[in-house]
């Protein structure tokens, strides 16, 4: 499997660096896939500064499949995530005046046994990441377990699928020079996903921060970077209600570096604080990912991207997740 995917990356992605024209310089996508903390209204790095103005829209569709491995056992609460998850997602946004925007994101979401486990074990051994608890389990399963001593228990152990939580957001232009871009976010996720099979949280949040894009970061012309800071208050949810944390914090940072005018590359870092009181790390710990990628622009108005994420603190996070999106954006002048 991991030869196939060598081979597809070296005859056909790897030409694609070499003919297309210049990237948006995006910045990766790094949603929490995690079956427990992914459902929550946590905005998304992409939510960015570079607002659309009065008559451009934009849109894209993306796919983040995500493996998880955990086995965490505590005094009074036990956690088991043996599966994967895949997000399909369709946001839609356009400018409203000179300086807001507006979007709609439309999430899908299946829970299934898959079938990356050897992938992703080859990935860790030919990089030295560490793989805990997956060496000797079986492989190709879903087994979602939650159980404490209050007798709240959540159990999914069949492939199930549907509409997750819906989510508005948008953006105010706060300042706009030539390198340095800063705009407010706000956003609000609605429970239109089934809770009883982690499909949403089953609860309204709500959002707001302060994103900032900058340019010639350095003085260097190829090399920019971003910088996100989120409070988001987490509305009641229809599972583990008893242990939830009403406010989380998001940050996250991240470069990308125009190696051509056709290709650029990524790297982000991500981090966020509990989701839950509970003495389990995954549930009541903060975590962070590491993203790398990059972005390849196909036609005029169109761009690929590509990205793995990893969670850099083991357990926190996805232990892996690979995503892929095509993005469209109609701007005036371009």
């Amino acid at each position: 499997m991991l030869n196939i995917i060598l081979k597809i990356f070296r005859f056909a992605v790897l030409p694609a660096f070499l003919l297309v024209p210049a990237a948006f310089a995006d910045v990766l996508r790094d949603h929490d896939n995690g079956p427990l903390t992914g459902i929550y209204g946590i905005p998304d790095s992409t939510e960015g500064a570079h607002l659309l103005r009065k008559g451009e829209h934009a849109w894209d569709f993306s796919v983040t499949h995500a493996s998880h491995s955990v086995d965490d056992l505590r005094s009074t609460e036990s956690l088991y995530l043996d599966g994967e998850t895949s997000r399909i997602e369709f946001r839609y946004r356009m400018g409203i005046g000179e300086k807001m925007e507006l979007g709609i994101e439309l999430p899908y979401v299946r829970h299934q046994a898959g079938g990356l486990d050897s992938v992703i074990d080859s990935w860790h051994d030919i990089f030295g990441l560490p793989s805990r608890h997956r060496p000797g389990r079986a492989q190709d399963i879903l087994d979602f377990r939650y159980s404490d001593a209050a007798d709240m228990s959540i159990t999914v152990d069949r492939n199930s699928s549907g509409i997750d939580d819906a989510r508005l957001f948008g953006g105010w232009r706060l300042l706009s020079s030539e390198k340095h871009q800063l705009a407010l976010r706000f956003g609000a996720k609605f429970p239109t996903g089934n809770s009883s099979e982690l499909h949403g949280s089953g609860g309204t949040d709500l959002s707001l921060g302060i994103a900032g894009d900058v340019t010639s970061l350095f003085d260097i012309p190829r090399l920019n970077g971003f910088y996100r800071v989120h409070a988001i208050h987490i509305g009641e949810p229809d599972l583990l209600a008893n242990r939830y944390e009403e406010w989380v914090s998001f940050i996250s940072t991240g470069i990308g570096l125009q190696v051509s005018e056709r290709v650029e590359l990524r790297l982000q870092g991500a981090s966020r604080s509990a989701m839950y009181q509970s003495e389990i790390r995954s549930l009541g710990g903060s975590a962070t990912t590491v993203t790398f990628g990059g972005n390849i622009r196909l036609f005029r108005n169109y761009e690929l991207s590509l990205g793995i994420s990893e969670d850099a603190d083991v357990e926190t996070a996805p232990d892996v997740a690979f995503q892929v999106a095509l993005r469209y954006r109609d701007i005036k002048g371009q």
